[in-house]
């Protein structure tokens, strides 16, 4: 019998998006939003507190040494618990296998890491950080394949400590239905064609596409679409009516609506602020309202 690793194939698809050192001073929760890659922080002074979107899920308390690792799409916002601010080094990574699933998605992280795991990723951070702030005589293909190795050995790290999600054995028959949505999210999911890729009946193929993805396909070609979005905002100088009608939606008014919706702010302010994201600096520390 396969192990739980097996019924992924072997196209692990890793990128580096930022490292940087952030000082944050809000003291009130912002409105919730969420990025399309995974955050992972580093805490090296004061406390903060994470809420999230799901009422279920509680608050995540972090103070320095602490550890937080946010999956892509986790909708959350954050607060400084010290007057004086919190101190944090975050990078953000995207792991994705078949063309768009969040690997990280089918696996349950502890909220609390133990101190051994947290201290190895803090090492990581550091390094990944040296190479963001100052890597003389370092080519970018050298500090690319830097990335690459620091990303996968958190990876690494991060699996040791986690678990696969209850049921993934039944993921084997949903990955025909994945790459087919992940190929076509710019359309409307078509019902029988998924039925038919499935093999199973209506009722049976719902149920197990949520316990799987926890959501419905209608709702997994939106989040596609937004993480698709996301990534154009940050890397192409396509205008907002052009993403919007590149991933589907071709009304820029329902685009502009929906993203502020779900992301917490508009496009144009997204992009803008990843551009302050990404943007190198000498400073030992930045300012800037970045929400872990």
């Amino acid at each position: 019998m396969k192990s739980d690793y097996e019924i992924f194939p072997d196209d692990l698809r890793l990128r580096y998006h930022f490292c940087r050192r952030f000082h944050y001073i809000i003291t009130t929760f912002p409105p919730l939003f969420s990025y399309p890659y995974t955050v992972i922080a580093g805490f090296t002074n004061g406390k903060a507190e994470i809420g999230f979107a799901d009422r279920g899920k509680p608050p995540l308390l972090l103070r320095a040494g602490d550890i937080c690792i946010l999956p892509a799409n986790c909708r959350r916002h954050g607060r400084s618990l010290s007057p004086g601010g919190v101190d944090f080094i975050a990078a953000g990574f995207l792991f994705e296998i078949r063309g768009g699933m969040d690997f990280l998605s089918f696996f349950d992280i502890p909220s609390r890491l133990d101190k051994l795991t947290s201290g190895i990723l803090h090492k990581l951070l550091e390094e990944l950080l040296t190479l963001a702030e100052d890597s003389p005589g370092r080519t970018d293909l050298q500090r690319n394949v830097s990335r690459q190795r620091i990303g996968y050995a958190m990876l690494e790290t991060i699996l040791t400590v986690s678990t696969p999600k209850p049921g993934m054995f039944s993921m084997r028959r949903l990955l025909p239905i994945i790459e087919h949505l992940n190929d076509n999210f710019t359309a409307r999911p078509d019902l029988l064609e998924l039925l038919k890729l499935s093999g199973v009946s209506r009722t049976h193929f719902f149920r197990m596409f949520k316990s799987q993805t926890g959501t419905t396909p209608i709702e997994y070609v939106k989040r596609r679409r937004l993480r698709e979005a996301l990534l154009l905002l940050q890397e192409s100088d396509l205008t907002i009516a052009e993403i919007g009608d590149k991933v589907g939606w071709p009304d820029p008014f329902y685009f502009s609506k929906l993203f502020k919706s779900e992301i917490g702010i508009p496009p144009s302010v997204y992009r803008l602020q990843h551009k302050e994201l990404v943007k190198p600096s000498k400073a030992a520390r930045s300012t800037l309202a970045f929400n872990v």
